[in-house]
């Protein structure tokens, strides 16, 4: 653990002791000890010479970090107790003195008079005199005295057997020194300044009462049932064979089952699952059990035992990876982190998110109750994820994949970061109210990675769908700014690079096309048009650029570089070879009709188009824009009405 930044404060200074932190952190959840162990010792003063160590004998020695130590007299039976904390659990437990050889005790409890002396009386020291000693007993009142707690208030004087109290004197912190009279062995006190007389005090509650029961741990449970009040898309899966699950075999209700042939459990499940299969047809739950035997050597009769049960439910292995990720996501919701364990089970909702995910055998009534919580709303979800009733004191917070991702960079799995969040946007974009912080996180982070890779152009592509997101973003239009500084850099660079790529291969429409898509990036619609135009001449084939050459002819703001007759030439051209079944091209049609003036026709192949567009996304909602612009007899041009 390094220590806190003092004189250096830079920025990596600061972030590498941000890093340690995290890193310790990281330890205590997947339950590893915080700095070697530190068990709580005990010693025992041998009288001047020396100290031995009784750790073991008085049973203070837990494996746990010990940290804290406070003595206190719990439950008034003249003794001291010890409580003590530590960082892994058992976070806290209570000693009790429970020793049968017992003397006589003084407790003392100062009072300052407010003006002289703080009325807490931090500072006061206490003289306790018995019979026949030549040296008193002292204790001072602390503010701190250990570390991470606070013995109370209360000072204690063990006198040992048949001791008598010859005189108490306190010395108050500004100097002056008060005898105390009244006070006697085995009872507490309360000493006033100024008053000079002590005056008893009598605990609250009955000895008996106090005695607390011995503490008995719950047995471990066999299963753990966990409701997620935000769900989050499932990591993408693979078989043994790399075969990827695709997403739209997840779309739920589907439970995605991992087992192992050594698991009685697992086993026990499956027939259990099958016996149930017609309940669970009734219902719309699917089940996808993934064998996990097949990631190591061995483990090839998974087919034939579900066979034998008669399993009726979909099956396959799983890859490696895939456990990993699982493993890495099961662990972004819990602060213990512990290993994916077998059986596991995620109950997966209809847009392919992980609602409920269970460590260990689930029974098929837990199934069928669970599935009435895929769909409402996350008060609802919260509400189902604990098993006593309370007031929550805040709103649900909403949870995107940051934790998740966070899992995966503190594994180095950069790859799976930009592959998860690429799924996680193009669903999220296809939802009637997308989640805007968790958004913008991904784009933000996809920037930051297309930067790493010198791809200023991406990176601007996820800067501006993130800044319009957003209504007030001076950080991200900063990096904005910045990232179109550096594509503009790279633009130059490329265009430099295609130019001789075109004078050297003149015949390579698909390098004009290149071209003609750098110097739109650059800024320069002629030049983009002139080349797009030599892409086609070359290539008559190539369509990417016929739809872009009719775009910029038909929605440029700029009535030089426009051309709306020779636009419909070539959104005509393109309907007729995919017969008006695709929605772009009939969106470009209706563009051009528009930009012609005629706005019925237009309004008509815009409304064809949406009519394919089923799914809500962020494209078909420009359509419909563009159809009300249509209606009201206006063109769309790019960047606005012009």
């Amino acid at each position: 653990m390094s220590h806190s930044p003092i004189d250096d404060l830079s920025e990596l200074a600061v972030q590498k002791y941000k890093t340690r932190w995290g890193a310790l952190a990281r330890l205590m959840r997947a339950d590893h000890s915080f700095s070697g162990r530190e068990r709580h010792c005990a010693f025992l003063n041998l009288k001047g010479k020396g100290f031995a160590d009784i750790s073991a004998v008085t049973g203070f020695d837990f494996s746990e970090d010990g940290r804290a130590l406070v003595t206190q007299d719990w439950d008034f039976d003249g003794d001291l107790d010890v409580w003590v904390t530590a960082r892994t659990a058992p976070r806290v437990r209570l000693l009790k003195n429970e020793s049968q050889n017992k003397g006589e005790a003084l407790f003392v409890r100062l009072h300052g008079n407010g003006t002289t002396t703080n009325s807490e009386a931090i500072g006061a020291r206490c003289e306790v005199w018995l019979k026949g000693d030549k040296r008193p007993l002292t204790r001072s009142l602390k503010g701190g005295d250990s570390f991470l707690s606070q013995t109370g208030a209360w000072l204690h004087f063990g006198l040992g057997r048949q001791a008598e109290i010859a005189r108490v004197m306190v010395h108050w912190p500004a100097g002056e020194s008060e005898e105390f009279t009244g006070l006697a062995s085995g009872g507490r006190f309360l000493l006033h300044q100024g008053k000079g007389l002590g005056k008893k005090w009598e605990p609250p509650i009955d000895k008996i009462v106090a005695k607390n029961e011995p503490l008995v741990f719950p047995s471990e449970p066999e299963s753990a049932r966990i409701v997620l009040p935000t769900p989050l898309l499932l990591p993408l899966l693979k078989t043994s064979e790399g075969v990827a699950i695709e997403d739209s075999e997840l779309k739920g209700p589907v439970l995605i089952n991992l087992w192992s042939e050594t698991c009685l459990p697992c086993l026990s499940e499956l027939k259990e699952w099958a016996s149930h299969s017609a309940q669970f047809q009734d219902v719309g739950l699917r089940v996808l059990a993934l064998n996990t035997d097949q990631t190591s050597e061995g483990g090839t009769g998974w087919q034939g035992i579900l066979d034998r049960i008669k399993f009726p439910y979909s099956s396959n292995t799983i890859s490696q990876d895939s456990l990993s990720r699982l493993d890495l996501f099961q662990r972004s919701f819990l602060d213990r982190w512990l290993p994916l364990p077998v059986p596991c089970s995620f109950l997966i909702d209809e847009q392919g998110r992980a609602a409920v995910i269970y460590k260990g055998p689930v029974a098929a009534e837990t199934l069928l109750a669970d599935l009435t919580l895929l769909g409402e709303s996350r008060e609802t979800l919260r509400e189902s994820a604990i098993e006593f009733s309370g007031v929550w004191v805040g709103r649900v917070p909403f949870d995107g994949p940051k934790r998740y991702v966070s899992q995966l960079l503190d594994h180095a799995k950069l790859d799976d970061v930009e592959q998860y969040y690429q799924r996680y946007l193009t669903a999220a974009r296809k939802l009637p109210n997308p989640p805007t912080g968790p958004m913008v996180e991904g784009l933000k982070t996809l920037a930051i990675m297309a930067s790493q890779r010198k791809k200023f152009t991406e990176q601007v592509d996820y800067l501006e769908e993130a800044v319009a997101l957003v209504a007030e973003a001076p950080d991200l239009r900063a990096l904005l700014r910045e990232a179109r500084e550096r594509a503009k850099e790279g633009a130059e660079h490329s265009l430099a690079a295609l130019l001789e790529k075109v004078t050297t291969e003149p015949k390579n429409g698909k390098a004009y096309l290149a071209l003609a898509d750098a110097y739109r990036r650059n800024g320069e619609p002629e030049k983009a048009v002139e080349n797009y135009k030599n892409a086609l001449r070359n290539e008559p084939s190539l369509f990417v650029a016929a739809g872009k050459l009719a775009w910029i002819l038909a929605t440029h703001p700029s009535p030089s570089i426009r051309s709306p007759k020779e636009a419909l030439a070539i959104a005509n051209r393109l309907i007729s070879l995919d017969g008006g079944k695709d929605p772009n091209s009939l969106d470009l049609l209706g563009i051009a009709l528009a930009a012609n003036g005629d706005f019925a026709a237009a309004a008509e192949k815009a409304t064809a188009a949406l009519a394919i567009l089923t799914e809500e996304s962020a494209y078909k909602k420009a359509v419909a824009l563009r159809l009300a612009l249509y209606e009201e007899g206006k063109p769309y041009y790019e960047g606005g009405e012009k």
